[in-house]
Order: structure tokens, then C-alpha cells, then sequence
């Protein structure tokens, strides 16, 4: 059956109208990762990192995040969560991976804490533990717009002798990357976290904060800011870096 003309542009407009709109809405995806690390084998079990991913997860799914909560995460399940996660990004609009826990920083190199490591364990070579670089790298050439948000310590607790050699730097994305990090405190400092069934901090004043529409990230980041250095009494500043050019919002008006 032969269509008219009239009838031919308008079923190929529809087709376009289709792929655009599938397009946009691919491109306007948003999926996280939410960590939360408590119930430890070799260091201080923690009260509040499950209960913080927990809380996280849920505000995200509100705001039109596809969200994957994971808890008490051994070396092996947690590389296979942030496989999985690379593969769920590719391209997505918009990733975010949360963690709570323990980690460290050393040698301007920051780690997270699975809880099978073991710190003290001097025949295993990298004690288990799990450098942040190559999983920002990964962030950086898959998704348009990459958010971290690490509620852990940075202090040391090794010698810079017995750090896991670093991995080569990767190829730099093709495009310059859309990339915040907000650490939930500065180089060498310690992170609070909550004891009993309160929040960290940190993760208190993401919860607080996270729902006010129209709120721009980079006040989302000063309010979180101030928050955490007020209830510390000074003694915990997070710490963001940011390559964003463009607004992000997680609860739009």
C-alpha cells in the first residue's frame, strides 16, 4: 500500500518526534550508587553508614534518580557494585555515587574502606582497600554530568611505604568533563559519623538540604559546608572540587 505524501512526512515526523523525545529523556537520566559501609571485620564497626544509605537512597528515588542501595560491601562485592555501575552510566545523564563508611587519604591519594580490609595486615600488599581515582576516572568518560559524594576520613593510618602502587592515569575523556566531588572533609581530616540511629553530619546536612527546590549545587555545597563546621564546632570542613559549567538541581521548583 503506497502512502501519500502528506501521510509519508507525517509518519516520519512522528518517527522523529519519537527518537528525539527517547533521546532526551535517555540523555535527562539519572542513576546512583548508594554505599554504606558499617559492619566491619578488622577496624571499628560504625553505627550510621547504613542508616545514611539508607536515607540517601530514598531521597534520591524521589527526586527521578534509579538508584541501587548496597550495604556492607566485602572487596569483591564492592568492585562488582562499581562494574555494575560503570555499565548503568554509560550514558546516562546524570551519576552520583554516595559511600559512608571508613576510608583514608595518603600521599594526595584518597581510598575506600570495604570491610574485609585488613590495615594491619602486613602480607597483603594492598590491604584490601580501594583507591577513589580510578573510579572518578570511570565517571569522568561515561556519564554527561558525574556527582561523588564520600561521607568518610581522610587521615592516614598507614605509611606512605605500604600504599597499593597507584594505576596509571587513564586517556583524558574526549569531551572535558562535567565532575563535583564533596568530600565530607578536608585532606588528612577526620569525619564524624553518627552514633546510635543518628545521621553523620555530613550526610544529616545533605538530607536537610536536598529537597529545597530550585537550589543550585554549589549552594547546596556552601550550606552543607556551614552545617557540618556549626554542629563540629569547627572541627570537620568538608571539602568539594568542582569542573561543573553548568547548574545542576536536585528538586526542581
Amino acid at each position: 500500500m503506497r502512502l501519500g505524501r502528506w501521510t509519508s512526512m507525517r509518519f516520519v515526523a512522528a518517527l522523529l518526534a519519537g527518537a528525539l523525545c527517547a533521546a532526551a529523556a535517555h540523555a535527562e537520566e539519572r542513576v546512583a550508587l548508594v554505599i554504606g559501609n558499617s559492619a566491619y571485620q578488622h577496624l571499628p564497626a560504625l553505627d550510621s553508614p547504613r542508616s545514611d544509605a539508607a536515607a540517601m537512597a530514598e531521597k534520591l528515588k524521589r527526586h527521578g534518580f534509579k538508584v541501587v542501595l548496597a550495604t556492607d560491601l566485602d572487596r569483591a562485592a564492592m568492585g562488582k557494585k562499581l562494574k555494575e555501575f560503570r555499565h548503568a552510566f554509560a550514558h546516562a545523564g546524570t551519576a552520583l555515587l554516595f559511600y559512608a563508611g571508613h576510608g583514608l587519604e595518603a600521599s594526595a591519594r584518597d581510598f575506600l574502606v570495604p570491610i574485609d580490609a585488613d590495615l594491619a595486615d602486613a602480607a597483603n600488599p594492598d590491604h584490601g582497600i580501594m583507591e577513589l581515582a580510578p573510579i572518578v576516572s570511570a565517571m569522568q568518560h561515561g556519564p554527561s554530568l558525574s556527582l561523588l559524594f564520600i561521607d568518610a576520613g581522610r587521615d592516614n593510618p598507614l605509611s606512605d611505604a605500604t600504599l597499593p602502587p597507584a594505576k596509571p592515569d587513564p586517556d583524558p575523556p574526549e569531551e572535558p568533563a562535567r565532575l563535583l566531588i564533596f568530600l565530607a572533609t578536608g585532606p588528612g581530616g577526620t569525619a564524624a559519623h553518627g552514633a546510635g540511629d543518628a545521621h553523620s553530619p555530613f550526610t544529616s546536612a545533605l538530607l536537610q538540604h536536598i529537597d529545597t527546590p530550585g537550589l543550585k549545587i554549589q549552594d547546596l555545597l556552601t550550606l552543607v559546608h556551614d552545617d557540618v563546621a556549626q554542629s563540629t564546632g569547627g572541627d570537620q570542613l568538608p571539602w568539594s572540587m568542582s569542573t561543573l559549567d553548568r547548574d545542576f538541581i536536585f528538586a526542581k521548583r
